[in-house]
């Protein structure tokens, strides 16, 4: 092999290693979003459910769709720490 393919050999290795570095990264700024969404939505229904006595009843509905909610942002972790799992796996080898 002459140098010339030799140097695209090393640079298309280069590029496919900072492809994966930037999806990796991508992969854990979502997770860090998502976990930031879940802490909130946590903090929201501590907050409505301490408000509960002051305003006689929580509602039933609002309850449920922040826990639906909630669900929603668990599951989508729980994806993402797969993909960031399975990826940190492909790195390795």
């Amino acid at each position: 092999m002459d140098i010339l393919g030799e140097a695209k050999k090393a640079l298309q290795s280069l590029a496919d290693s900072a492809t994966e570095q930037y999806d990796y990264i991508k992969l854990q700024a979502q997770l860090g979003k998502l976990e930031t969404e879940l802490e909130r939505q946590y903090r929201e229904a501590t907050r409505r459910a301490q408000q509960a006595p002051c305003m006689r009843q929580i509602s039933a509905r609002e309850l449920n769709v922040l826990m639906e909610r909630i669900n929603e942002i668990e599951e989508q972790i729980a994806e993402l720490r797969e993909q960031v799992q399975q990826h940190g796996e492909a790195a390795e080898t």
